[in-house]
């Protein structure tokens, strides 16, 4: 994340980064963090940044997510971009007895989530 980029989660299935400097439509949009057969979102589930190799290189990071519905923690790998589009690229499922991945939070290589929304 450069600090001319902005990341945006809404009510919808999507998280979007932008470059400040031209709002016109995102660098990039992540998808697949939410099930497709949601009628209504209720919840803005917060993505993190995440870059574990400690890189400057862009396509070498990753956006974390949980989702709505989804009992679990999306990965998105920004090399794996077409277009702007990405999609899921790993998903770790939470135990069954748990709520969905709510607040989330990176030091390092580690990363911490509240559950349920539980923030």
């Amino acid at each position: 994340l450069s600090e001319n980029e902005l990341m945006t989660a809404g009510l919808d299935d999507q998280v979007k980064v932008f470059d400040i400097r031209s709002l016109d439509r995102p660098l990039l949009s992540y998808f697949g963090h939410v099930p497709s057969n949601l009628a209504k979102y209720k919840r803005i589930h917060h993505p993190v940044f995440y870059n574990p190799c400690k890189t400057s290189v862009s396509a070498d990071q990753f956006v974390l997510s949980g989702g709505e519905n989804s009992r679990s923690l999306s990965m998105f790998r920004n090399h794996d971009a077409k277009d702007t589009r990405v999609s899921v690229y790993s998903r770790g499922k939470l135990p069954s007895d748990c709520g969905d991945a709510g607040c989330l939070s990176v030091q390092d290589e580690k990363v911490a989530s509240t559950i349920d929304g539980g923030e």
